[in-house]
């Protein structure tokens, strides 16, 4: 339900070049990329005030939070994302978990590889 003007707010706040859209239950929507965004705020028109975050999320593949770094990075590069949802699955339910970084994953290995010299 956020407004263009939230999701910039949003979007000066993080660090990532993605927003995450989920619902009123937590359940994830999609992603809303900078590109989207800035394309939503230069064609501003009347409607601008009725378009929320809903409208512009995009479907993105999600991680488990049992997936491998490996697939992670696999996952963004054939997406050309730099950050992707992980979502929790519990039977029929959907939780959205946090957004996964490429940063954070190249962060985790340089901490591996440090350990392992």
């Amino acid at each position: 339900g956020a407004s263009i003007g939230d999701l910039v707010a949003a979007a000066a706040a993080t660090r990532h070049g993605v927003l995450p859209v989920v619902d009123h239950d937590g359940v994830f929507v999609g992603l809303v990329s900078h590109h989207v965004l800035r394309e939503a705020i230069l064609s501003r028109s009347a409607l601008d005030p009725v378009i929320l975050a809903a409208d512009l999320a995009e479907p993105a593949d999600a991680l488990s939070p049992h997936d491998s770094l490996r697939r992670a990075l696999a996952v963004m590069n054939a997406r050309g994302l730099d950050a992707l949802p992980v979502v929790e699955t519990n039977g029929r339910e959907s939780r959205f978990a946090g957004l996964l970084s490429r940063r954070d994953v190249l962060r985790v290995y340089e901490q591996a590889l440090a350990q392992a010299i």
